[in-house]
């Protein structure tokens, strides 16, 4: 441990009754001032051989003013698509279900993030040495050879000024959603085109949450022309690597049984004024 970290420990600890209670009663005033990412002090897992249906879990212990919001352990199969196990509870406890359609095989721990809870995306990433931390999954799989499904598409404005679909620099627009998949959903693209021609993309994993929907943040940047967009396109990957795309005129392309979908993107369509 470096001697900044156990500095922040020592704080810690000496902390007396009254200040425990002072932090408590003024968490929510404390976080907003917190610019520090958190530390992460130790992890461990439950076992190193597993077979379906058992469940992986990870001890952990963080240290954060203003509290643990989200915890991933990336782990790479032996074929190099990426397995995330995800907390969000702050209780020092990931886990997941090992289900049957996931790859046999060696899993390696690579990297760890933590965000805290302020508001201010503090993020800590910690690369671990190849070889350091694995797990084996034994057993037959059931073979996925369909890409994800859509489930649920919707676009919110809270963090939009106007609260409409006329943006301004430094707005984000959030696409919200649900997918149907066996081995759940890797990554998640939306591609916008303006009256001009010009693109922008925009993809996520299943790090954010709004409820029960999946997230996907478009932050509007100064570089964007300031002209109408419309949303042309989704591209939605699952670990394995089965891609589906479905576009603006109901079609679907890809591993899918769909070959159209109902599903109005231009509820995600917006405009950049300012």
């Amino acid at each position: 441990m470096d001697d900044n970290n156990a500095v922040e420990l020592a704080t810690l600890e000496n902390l007396t009754l009254q200040d425990l209670s002072n932090f408590t009663a003024n968490n929510f005033l404390w976080a907003g001032n917190d610019f520090g990412p958190p530390v992460l002090l130790n992890y461990s897992i439950s076992g190193y051989e597993f077979v379906s249906g058992d469940i992986l879990y990870i001890n952990y212990a963080a240290s954060d003013y203003s509290g643990i919001e989200l915890v991933e352990f990336t782990f790479t199969d032996e074929l190099g698509h990426e397995f995330i196990v995800i907390d969000r509870h702050d209780d020092g406890i990931a886990e997941i279900l090992l289900t049957e359609t996931m790859p046999r095989g060696t899993y390696q721990l690579n990297s760890i993030s933590l965000r805290d809870a302020s508001g201010n995306f503090n993020e800590t990433v910690i690369f671990v040495p190849a070889d350091a931390v694995e797990f084996t999954l034994n057993g037959d799989a059931v073979e996925d050879t369909s890409a994800p499904e859509l489930a649920n598409l919707s676009v919110s404005f809270d963090y939009v000024e106007s609260g409409t679909d006329i943006l301004n620099v430094g707005d984000t627009l959030v696409v919200a959603y649900q997918f149907v998949d066996q081995t759940g959903l890797d990554f998640l693209e939306v591609t916008w085109v303006s009256e001009n021609g010009f693109e922008i993309t925009e993809g996520e994993g299943t790090s954010f949450m709004l409820g029960n929907d999946y997230v996907c943040g478009l932050e509007i940047s100064s570089m964007f022309p300031k002209e109408r967009y419309e949303a042309q396109k989704l591209n939605l990957i699952d670990p394995l690597g089965n891609s589906v795309d479905y576009f603006r005129d109901g079609l679907v392309t890809g591993a899918s049984v769909l070959t159209a979908h109902e599903f109005d993107l231009s509820n995600l369509d917006f405009e950049i004024i300012a």
